[in-house]
C-alpha cells in the first residue's frame, strides 16, 4: 500500500510557504509498457511533483530546495504567469503539476531527457484521469525531448537503451508504427549491460511483434528467449 503524509515547504521562486503531500512507502508490483509503475491502492507518482499554490512553479521536492537567481525566477514567474491564467485558480491536476515542472525544468536548463520523463510521467497521469487527448499531447512532448536529447548526446550511455525503448513505445501509441520500429530495433545496439537490460531487449522486441501492456508478461519468458 502507498502511504502518504503531509511537509511544509518554501517556494523558491515567490516564497510561499505550503503543505504538500509526499509518499512515505509504497507497494510496486509491476509496471506498464510506457514505463508506468503499478502499486497496490493508490500510485505513487502523482506525489513525486509539487506545484506552489501562489506561483504555479512546479517540481520534485528537491526542486524547492533550490537557490534560483533573480533573472531566473523572473523567467519562471512569466512563464508560470501564462499558465496560472489559461488553468485557472484551482489546483492543478497530477498531469498539469507534471507538465508545468517540465517546463520549469526547461527553463532551469535541466536536460532534455529529464524534461522527456517529466511528460511521459504527466501523460500516466492525464491517462489515470481518463484525458486521453492531452495524454496523446503529452507523448507527443515527451517524444520530441527525448530525439534532443538522443541527438544532441544528453543522455547517459546507460540510460540511452531505455529512452530508444520508451521514444519507440509513445510512437506506437501515438499510431505511428514503422517510426516506432526503428527506435525499438534500436534498443539492443544502445545496450550497455545485457544481463541488467533484459528486460529492456524482450519489451522492444515484444512491441515490435506482439504489444504487451505489462513488463511482467516479458520477465515470465513468451518465448522471447
Amino acid at each position: 500500500m502507498t502511504t502518504i503524509f503531509q511537509r511544509e515547504i518554501t517556494c523558491p521562486v515567490c516564497g510561499t510557504t505550503f503543505l504538500i503531500e509526499v509518499v512515505g512507502s509504497t507497494n510496486q508490483f509491476d509496471i506498464t509498457t510506457d514505463l508506468k509503475p503499478l502499486t497496490f491502492g493508490v500510485p505513487f507518482y502523482p506525489f513525486l511533483v509539487h506545484t506552489c499554490p501562489n506561483c504555479f512553479y512546479s517540481g520534485g521536492e528537491e526542486d524547492f530546495n533550490l537557490q534560483i537567481d533573480g533573472t531566473t525566477a523572473d523567467k519562471l514567474r512569466a512563464e508560470m504567469e501564462f499558465w496560472r491564467r489559461k488553468l485557472g485558480p484551482v489546483e492543478p491536476a497530477p498531469a498539469h503539476s507534471y507538465m508545468l515542472a517540465a517546463f520549469c525544468a526547461l527553463i532551469l536548463g535541466k536536460p532534455r531527457y529529464v524534461v522527456g520523463d517529466l511528460f511521459l510521467a504527466a501523460s500516466w497521469c492525464a491517462d489515470d484521469d481518463s484525458l486521453g487527448e492531452f495524454a496523446d499531447h503529452l507523448r507527443e512532448e515527451a517524444v520530441e525531448h527525448f530525439k534532443s536529447a538522443l541527438e544532441g548526446d544528453e543522455v547517459p550511455r546507460a540510460e540511452r537503451a531505455r529512452v530508444c525503448y520508451i521514444i519507440g513505445e509513445l510512437l506506437r501509441r501515438l499510431g505511428k508504427d514503422e517510426e516506432a520500429r526503428s527506435f525499438f530495433e534500436r534498443v539492443k545496439r544502445e545496450v550497455v549491460d545485457p544481463a541488467e537490460q533484459e528486460w529492456l531487449i524482450k519489451g522492444a522486441a515484444r512491441q515490435i511483434s506482439n504489444p504487451a501492456q505489462r513488463f511482467g508478461e516479458f520477465m515470465r519468458g513468451d518465448g522471447l528467449d
